[in-house]
């Protein structure tokens, strides 16, 4: 009964910080319902992931990474079950007797970049890959249906190019951003875990990392957000996934500053608005002398206000159209919990995307630890004669990304890219890299080292 007791209350409620009436409101009175229409039903009964109906049961092993660190997994779990996003745990019969057949996805735990001591819990949605397997649940999933905005190194670009003189950035980052997301109750057969015994799982109620909707189903929300933000006046603003970049300039701007968002609004339009590719949606803008069109993550509809007022009082706030205190107070209503540790304070120079962004000198350089991360990355690979396809794909990846504040480096990227085309069916398969790769690391090396 206890089981059936616990589904039942959650079918009718779901379990979140989001304060859906909140949502409600403040869609209405902006006008954002139109573009959010079922949003605050996914808040309040959960959002669908693209998962199928699943017609058999099948769990697969977890990755021997659980075992190797017992002490994360374990923390891990209490931590999911606490929160109320894990239901159990419970036996294969009673699962099934609860929501039907089921489909568990292997579990790891994978160190956090630069942070050896804790760990990131994966499930391997892509598991099995073998076709005369049952499918796994990624693969009937289709990411252009789940689409949302993206701060992209462009989309920033531009918005910084374009800040009157003195403004100001503060980065900000969602706390445990795709969990804070409940899935829909037809969805939690595709999300079971399985957890460390025999015949032991947990039903998870809540979107999952590296599940391929997850991303866009948790963004989409994250533009409702952003939107309303702006809506009150608060930005520019933008985002990537959960990482959000706050810009505000002085109240004596903030006049010209709206006429030119109404001149990019009408340009926006005339472009033909919205664009949607792939799982991305943007806004395009004029064409520049390049050829190429603006790369806007938002419309510029909205005007933003001077709400000085109301953090005139603040240290370091004075004389700007708005501070932590205006943003607190719209997050705290909507329910949006911050990971206070992660936020970078208003400032000239901020931290956004593995850049470091100056908007007094309008720069941006790859900041020296990931510079470091970078040579030592380079380092290892030169200490194999032979690689596997996921190799070429990392270290092409990181210097593709030191590339937008390096453009010359394009030209030092082509071994890379022709041994990506080697591997065919064989990825793990180590092969040699054309002869002109050690000449272009090489190339690598003397910029990083700069």
């Amino acid at each position: 009964m206890v089981p059936n007791a616990a589904l039942a209350d959650r079918k009718i409620k779901a379990t979140t910080s989001y304060e859906a009436a909140v949502w409600h409101e403040e869609l209405s009175k902006h006008g954002l319902e139109g573009r959010y229409p079922s949003l605050v039903k996914g808040i309040n009964h959960g959002f669908h992931l693209g998962i199928p109906p699943i017609l058999q049961t099948y769990t697969p092993r977890n990755n021997m990474s659980i075992d190797l660190h017992h002490n994360a997994y374990a923390e891990n779990v209490d931590k999911e079950f606490q929160a109320g996003r894990y239901l159990g745990p419970y036996s294969r019969n009673e699962v099934e007797d609860l929501i039907g057949p089921f489909q568990s996805s292997p579990l790891s735990l994978c160190p956090k970049p630069d942070k050896p001591d804790k760990f990131r819990a994966v499930h391997d949605f892509s598991f099995p890959r073998n076709p005369t397997e049952p499918p796994s649940i990624n693969s009937s999933i289709n990411a252009s249906d789940y689409p949302c905005t993206w701060g992209t190194f462009e989309a920033i670009s531009l918005v910084i190019s374009r800040l009157p003189p003195g403004s100001q950035a503060s980065v900000r980052d969602v706390a445990a951003a795709y969990r804070t997301i409940p899935a829909h109750q037809t969805q939690w057969q595709g999300l079971v875990v399985r957890l460390k015994g025999e015949d032991n799982y947990a039903i998870n109620t809540h979107n999952n990392f590296s599940l391929i909707s997850a991303g866009g189903v948790y963004g989409h929300l994250a533009d409702a957000g952003a939107d309303i933000f702006r809506a009150n006046g608060v930005g520019p603003l933008s985002k990537w996934v959960d990482d959000h970049i706050f810009f505000r300039g002085r109240c004596t701007d903030l006049d010209s500053y709206n006429a030119d968002r109404a001149k990019w609004n009408q340009e926006i339009k005339d472009q033909g608005g919205m664009v949607h590719v792939g799982s991305r949606i943007w806004f395009q803008g004029k064409i520049m002398p390049d050829g190429k069109h603006e790369e806007f993550d938002e419309d510029c509809s909205a005007l933003l206000r001077n709400l000085s007022k109301a953090t005139e009082g603040t240290s370091g706030d004075h004389g700007y159209s708005y501070g932590d205190d205006d943003i607190n107070s719209i997050s705290d209503r909507l329910g949006i919990k911050w990971e206070l540790a992660k936020t970078i304070p208003f400032g000239f120079s901020v931290p956004y995307l593995g850049f470091t962004w100056d908007l007094s000198r309008c720069t941006v350089s790859v900041p020296d630890r990931k510079k470091h991360k970078y040579m030592a990355a380079i380092k290892v690979w030169e200490g194999k004669p032979t690689h596997a396809l996921v190799e070429v794909q990392r270290l092409h990846g990181k210097l593709l990304h030191v590339m937008l504040v390096a453009s010359a480096g394009r030209a030092y990227l082509t071994s890379l890219e022709t041994m990506l085309g080697i591997f065919h069916d064989h990825p793990f398969v180590p092969r040699r890299p054309p002869r002109h790769t050690t000449n272009d690391l090489k190339w690598w090396k003397l910029l990083l080292q700069q």
